[in-house]
């Protein structure tokens, strides 16, 4: 007889078992009596009701703190910024732009520990037993607040730990310090640069009407004091953001139209599209607040018919007011950006672009190799040669590999200075015209693939509005068609 034990738990094995718990006797009758599923379902909807209240203590704090902020090292990163594609190449260069980003991080981060009252309980439980009905009352009674929370403030832990990310220091997306030094701050920096650009143009007489008529807006009081560096400390509230993008943007004041500086740039390359001026880049909204702009799209929609509603609504507000032709323009006038300040994502991208404009998946990393070896690194080769051990050329070869592989973005301007030598030096005879006009190139791709994105788009609107403007029975369901449609159409849009 076999002894069958030595083959017990060789092979583990993951199983769902599905069974439903059907309620027998009295049980039924005595959760109905004490209306256990009623509570639950209340409780549930009272959490959604209180973090929105929470999310709005969040904002106001994060508001309030970055009004006293102070940035000692802006300085130093707009130095680093505009510094040429050569230097920004170095492996120096690289750790002394991460450190200087990293101190502003923390100056932003210093603001919220500063205010020790409310940040030291800003995730216990006494901002819900004690602070936050305090607040409300004092400033937004118009507010949600469940008393029984305060004897459950555990149904937020997972809440509170989502929120600690906004006020951490690290390159986390979700950070306010992120999104304020990591993705605004480059921004006003190239909107600086834009203004020296456009003060001296066809527009001055627009810059002037643009003064007056936003007057309001103007943050430190005039349009050069509001692009200029210094000023960028006025831009870290979600009021000051507000305000900067209105003066870029224009506004709306009942059936008046109120132009703003980008309107007013749009004009005039109508006009000269010989001599285009570059148009400025609106900022992110403070983190919580950017969820304010998808107004369209609710926690959960109710039917499909709501859902239907909402992408439609979206979609004619979007076309409506040429959204997606302002992008494409946008992708339009990348040539007349500074290449060095175009950055494009170092992944599946590089190999699609390289494909695109070539027809060879690997030549843009290919260039980037040979631009380290003979022009970053012009050395490259005698040092890995003298090299007398293993880990000094793995060293060696390291550094080039961070350069080519190891950087999350490579510059337009770097990619297309690289495949200029490489083109030219090496590969010539793979396309003697686009080795002749390698630089401004990238410029031309992104111009015709925002073409074809607009024309896709249009087309998948056209495809999709059957789907649109169609009262559905209670209960009705997408087809598998139409499913497949709408992804269509939101994927491309």
């Amino acid at each position: 007889m076999y002894n069958l034990s030595n083959f017990t738990g060789m092979y583990p094995v993951s199983k769902t078992l599905r069974f439903e718990l059907i309620p027998v006797g009295k049980t039924l009758e005595n959760i109905n009596k004490n209306g256990v599923i009623t509570k639950d379902t209340d409780l549930a909807d009272s959490y959604r009701k209180m973090k929105k209240t929470l999310d709005s203590f969040h904002k106001a704090f994060i508001d309030d703190c970055m009004q006293t902020v102070k940035l000692c090292n802006l300085s130093e990163y707009n130095e680093l910024y505009n510094a040429s594609a050569d230097e920004k190449a170095t492996e120096a260069y690289k750790n002394k732009f991460d450190a200087v980003k990293q101190a502003l991080r923390k100056e932003i981060t210093k603001a919220f520990s500063e205010k020790k009252d409310v940040y030291s309980i800003l995730f216990k439980k006494e901002l819900i037993q004690k602070e936050l009905e305090s607040w409300i009352n004092k400033n937004a009674p118009e507010l949600y607040f469940d008393d029984a929370f305060k004897n459950f403030t555990t149904y937020f832990t997972g809440y509170n730990e989502n929120r600690k990310n906004m006020y951490s220091e690290e390159e986390k997306s979700t950070a306010v310090a992120y999104r304020l030094i990591n993705e605004n701050l480059p921004r006003f920096i190239d909107n600086v640069s834009v203004f020296e650009k456009i003060s001296g143009s066809g527009i001055v007489q627009q810059l002037q009407t643009a003064q007056t008529e936003l007057a309001d807006y103007i943050l430190n009081g005039n349009l050069a004091d509001m692009f200029a560096l210094n000023a960028y400390e006025l831009v870290l509230t979600q009021s000051g953001i507000d305000a900067y993008n209105t003066v870029i943007g224009g506004l709306k004041e009942g059936d008046r139209k109120i132009q703003g500086l980008n309107e007013y740039i749009n004009l005039y390359n109508q006009k000269n599209p010989n001599t285009k001026l570059p148009k400025f880049k609106p900022l992110f909204k403070q983190i919580l607040s950017d969820r304010v702009s998808a107004s369209w799209l609710p926690e959960s929609f109710e039917s499909a018919d709501d859902m239907l509603n909402a992408v439609n609504s979206f979609i004619e507000d979007a076309m409506s007011s040429n959204m997606f032709d302002n992008v494409v323009d946008a992708a339009a006038s990348i040539n007349l950006a500074d290449a060095n300040k175009v950055y494009i994502s170092n992944d599946a991208s590089v190999s699609s672009i390289s494909m695109a404009i070539s027809g060879h998946y690997g030549l843009i990393r290919d260039a980037l190799d040979y631009y380290y070896e003979n022009t970053i690194c012009p050395d490259y080769t005698a040092k890995y040669s003298a090299a007398k051990s293993d880990s000094a050329r793995e060293k060696i070869e390291k550094a080039k590999s961070d350069f080519v592989s190891g950087t999350k973005y490579h510059s337009a301007g770097t990619i297309e200075s690289a495949m200029a030598v490489y083109l030219r030096t090496v590969d010539f005879e793979l396309d003697p015209m686009l080795a002749k006009n390698a630089n401004g190139i990238l410029a031309s791709y992104f111009s015709a693939e925002g073409s074809k994105k607009l024309s896709a788009i249009k087309e998948c609107v056209e495809s999709t509005k059957d789907l649109f403007n169609v009262k559905h029975e209670d209960g009705y369901k997408l087809s598998s068609k139409d499913t497949k449609q709408l992804k269509l159409l939101l994927d491309t849009v």
